[in-house]
C-alpha cells in the first residue's frame, strides 16, 4: 500500500497519517521533501544562512511537529531524523533563493521600479514572502545587501550558468526531484528496474529524446541538453561494451565504469564528485543500492551522530536537573530565613507583650 508522497505504508498501522520511510539519504519523494521544507521555513525565527547555523533544538522541534504530517516505525527514528535533516540541508538555500525572486516579483506587481535582486534588498525588505517571518525577513536582507554576500552570490550564479564547450549551459533536466524518486517513478512506468542509461536520460536529456526514449523505446540519435552530458552517455556506452566485450550477457550498471569513463573525459578526481552524480555515493546513485563500504561508513555515520545527540540529550538533562535542584536548594533557604525571620519577630512581640505587662499600667 502506498502513501500519498509515494512512501510505503503499512496496511496494519492504525493511524491515517501517511508512512514515510528513508530511501537512501532522503525519502525519494518531492512532495516529502517540499513539504519539511516548508514547515522548517515556518520555524525560522533568526537570519540562518545555512543549515550549520540552525542550532540542534530547532532542528528538534520542527521535526517533532513533522509528526503532524506523517508517521515511521519508531525503530526509524533517529534514521528518520537524519534523513529530515539532509533534506533540509539539500534545500534551504534554494528555498531562500526562491523567496527572492519571490520578493522581487511581489514588488514588481505592486508597480515599484526594481533591477537586480542584489540591488534592490532596501526595497525588497518591504515584500516579505508569507514563508519567512518578518523580523526575520528584514534581518535576512540586510545580510544580504553586503558586499560579502553579494561577491558571493555572483560567484554562485556564474557557476550554475557556466558553459561546456560548445558554449551551451549544461543544464539538469530533473528538476528538484532527486535521483533516487526519478528511479521509482521510472520503475512505476516502465513495469522494471530501471538502469542507470534510463535514469541518466530522464535527467540529462532533451524533452523529444526523453518522449522518443521512456516511452517509445528508441535509442538512436538521443540529444541531451549539452555536449558534456551528451559524451558522458556515449563514453558510459563504449565503456560498458569494452568491459563486457567477452561476457555481454553479465553486463550491468557499474559505477567503477562510470567513473572511469568521466575521470577520463573530465580528469576529475575529487573523491566521488563524478559527473552527474555530484557529492552522492556513485553505488548507490548509478545501481540503486549502497556498495557495502559506503552503507558501513554511512551507518557507522549515522550511529555516530545518534550517539552524539544521545550525550547532548543526556547533558542537557543534567544540567536540566541541577538547575532544578539549584532551585530547591535557594528555595529551602529562602524558606528556612523567613521562618527563622517570622519566628525571631515572634519572640520579641512576645517579649515586649511580657514586659509591658510587667509594668502594669501607667499613672492616670
Amino acid at each position: 500500500m502506498s502513501g500519498v508522497d509515494g512512501s510505503n505504508v503499512a496496511d496494519s498501522h492504525p493511524s491515517s497519517l501517511p508512512v514515510i520511510s528513508r530511501n537512501g539519504q532522503t525519502f525519494a519523494s518531492h512532495d516529502v521533501h517540499t513539504k519539511m521544507t516548508d514547515l522548517f521555513l515556518q520555524c525560522v525565527e533568526d537570519c540562518w544562512m545555512t543549515v550549520k547555523e540552525v542550532p540542534e533544538v530547532v532542528l528538534r522541534k520542527v521535526f517533532e511537529l513533522l509528526r503532524t504530517l506523517y508517521q515511521w516505525d519508531p525503530r526509524e527514528e533517529e534514521a528518520i531524523f537524519v534523513g529530515f535533516k539532509n533534506v533540509i540541508k539539500n534545500r534551504y538555500r534554494c528555498r531562500l533563493r526562491k523567496c527572492r525572486k519571490k520578493s522581487l516579483q511581489m514588488a514588481r506587481d505592486s508597480g515599484r521600479a526594481v533591477g537586480e535582486i542584489n540591488d534592490s534588498f532596501g526595497i525588497l525588505r518591504e515584500f516579505r514572502p508569507r514563508d519567512i517571518a518578518e523580523p526575520v525577513w528584514h534581518q535576512m536582507c540586510a545580510h544580504w545587501d553586503t558586499e560579502k554576500w553579494k561577491k558571493k552570490s555572483a560567484t554562485g550564479k556564474k557557476n550554475r550558468s557556466s558553459t561546456d564547450e560548445s558554449g551551451v549551459i549544461s543544464s539538469h533536466t530533473g528538476g528538484s526531484i532527486g535521483t533516487a524518486e526519478h528511479r521509482d517513478r521510472l520503475e512505476v512506468k516502465l513495469g522494471r528496474k530501471p538502469s542507470w542509461l534510463d535514469v541518466y536520460v530522464q535527467t540529462h536529456a532533451t524533452a523529444e529524446t526523453k518522449d522518443r526514449y521512456i516511452n517509445k523505446g528508441e535509442r538512436d540519435n538521443l540529444e541531451f541538453t549539452s555536449k558534456s552530458f551528451q559524451e558522458a552517455y556515449d563514453f558510459y556506452v563504449e565503456c560498458l561494451a569494452e568491459k563486457y566485450k567477452d561476457n555481454p550477457s553479465e553486463m550491468h550498471d557499474d559505477p567503477e565504469v562510470w567513473k572511469q569513463c568521466i575521470y577520463k573525459k573530465t580528469g576529475r578526481r575529487r573523491g566521488d564528485q563524478t559527473f552527474g552524480i555530484g557529492q552522492s555515493d556513485p553505488y548507490y546513485t548509478v545501481t540503486g543500492s549502497f556498495s557495502s563500504a559506503s552503507g558501513s561508513t554511512s551507518d557507522a555515520q549515522s550511529q555516530q551522530e545518534i550517539m552524539s545527540l544521545r550525550a547532548e540529550v543526556e547533558n542537557l538533562q543534567q544540567s536540566q536537573a541541577q538547575m532544578v535542584d539549584n532551585f530547591q536548594q535557594q528555595q529551602q533557604q529562602m524558606e528556612q530565613r523567613l521562618k527563622q525571620s517570622q519566628d525571631e519577630f515572634q519572640k520579641k512581640l512576645e517579649e515586649m507583650m511580657r514586659q509591658m505587662s510587667q509594668r502594669g499600667p501607667g499613672p492616670s
